[in-house]
């Protein structure tokens, strides 16, 4: 038995673990000068929301999205536990063959061993009671761990604070309409009641 398990650590690679910690802000809409009350019934609420949002963002840093990414940035699939093995699906070695000079985007087979790897090699979980999610990667090389875990949480902001310069451009871009609109209103309006001040004799 002792000489088994002997054996059977020997077989093993041994795994790094690289860790990083990533703080989840609340909205902006909280940092809002708000009355006693309307703070007193968003308190009701924290508690899902708070549920809602942490779960919100561990879905997109676990996304096939920013795991792609960060597979094609970095080149991973060079390395041999991210790599499809023919073999392995001996039935599919025409397909595997005829995806080797494709890109990853267009090369399925070779595509899903990636993200299988990239996402059995990935943990994130919530720092119970706080706002912290702790990113956990493992590979064999402690340097390749470490680079992951940057470019994954780097990938992450990047995304995050484009969509909401997106929203906000879209929420502008609407309120510039919505003012133009009104705007027209009120000069067409303006119009109509001149028009029949002279109609009526009002204007001179």
């Amino acid at each position: 038995s002792d000489l088994l398990a002997f054996a059977v650590c020997l077989l093993m690679t041994p795994k790094y673990d690289a860790v990083a910690l990533l703080q989840v802000n609340k909205e902006n809409s909280d940092a809002l000068d708000l009355d006693q009350s309307a703070s007193s019934a968003a308190a009701q609420s924290s508690g899902s929301d708070y549920d809602v949002v942490m779960k919100t963002h561990t879905g997109v840093l676990e996304s096939d999205t920013l795991a792609l990414q960060v597979i094609e940035q970095l080149g991973l699939e060079s390395r041999k536990e991210f790599r499809l093995k023919p073999g392995m699906k001996w039935w599919k070695n025409g397909e595997i063959r005829a995806e080797q000079n494709l890109p990853l985007a267009a090369a399925p087979l070779r595509r899903s061993a990636a993200l299988k790897q990239f996402k059995n090699s990935l943990t994130v979980k919530n720092v119970a009671g706080t706002r912290l999610l702790q990113i956990h990667f493992l590979s064999p090389d402690p340097q390749v761990a470490k680079t992951v875990v940057d470019h994954l949480i780097n990938d992450y902001l990047e995304q995050y604070f484009r969509t909401r310069y997106d929203a906000t451009s879209r929420a502008a871009d609407w309120l510039t309409e919505q003012l133009a609109d009104m705007k027209n209103d009120v000069e067409s309006s303006q119009q109509k009641l001149i028009d029949y001040q002279k109609k009526a004799g009002i204007l001179g």
